[in-house]
């Protein structure tokens, strides 16, 4: 199942809302056009209970090295370039499905709310 948010404030609801199963791989893009970036919501998950098990890709249009050591020094798995094309898109997520859920074993996160969220 895909679940897509735009912004950081609905990606958070959805993160402090979650309970059960939770996801196995999170796509966030540094721009999230809006006040807050995807580096905010990426300290956010990573100070989560459970969320900081869940492997993150942090898309970006650009190569900047200081967005690539920000990324993983605030705890992505992996910096990855945006595809530009509906093509390269389909490529890439293919790409993705074969690594992170046919490849790799991902353990299964379950979320609960945690007192006071």
């Amino acid at each position: 199942m895909f679940i897509h948010t735009s912004t950081y404030e609905e990606a958070a609801r959805y993160l402090g809302d979650l309970t059960g199963r939770g996801p196995r791989l999170i796509l966030l893009d540094i721009n999230l056009r809006t006040g807050l970036s995807g580096f905010d919501f990426l300290s956010l998950v990573q100070q989560h209970p459970q969320g900081h098990l869940v492997p993150i890709i942090m898309l970006s249009s650009s190569d900047d090295q200081t967005d690539q050591q920000d990324a993983y020094r605030r705890g992505a798995t992996v910096y990855s370039r945006k595809p530009f094309s509906f093509q390269a898109w389909k490529r890439y997520v293919g790409g993705l499905h074969t690594y992170w859920f046919e490849t790799v074993a991902l353990p299964s996160i379950w979320f609960q709310k945690e007192d006071g969220q």
